[in-house]
């Protein structure tokens, strides 16, 4: 199972088949797609918009997440 986390209707990933660098994938409904970088947090949108507004609640759930995110990460590709 690649899902991480579910906050209402944010759900984020890791893909198992994924390349570096370690990131995530966040899906905001259906509508938005973000990846995210792990340790810079670069954010990146896949598909759809996001508000100025969405990237620090994005930004928080990934960092309050990163420890969940990097044991998935390294389940799936080792180092």
């Amino acid at each position: 199972m690649s899902k991480i986390f579910e906050c209402g209707d944010i759900v984020i990933h890791v893909w198992p088949k994924d390349h570096k660098p370690v990131r995530c994938h966040i899906f905001l409904g259906d509508d938005v797609e973000i990846k995210v970088s792990l340790p810079d947090y670069n954010l990146t949108v896949v598909k759809g918009y996001l508000y100025e507004s969405e990237v620090s609640e994005i930004l928080d759930l990934v960092k309050g997440n990163r420890h969940e995110i990097g044991k998935a990460w390294r389940k799936f590709h080792g180092n």
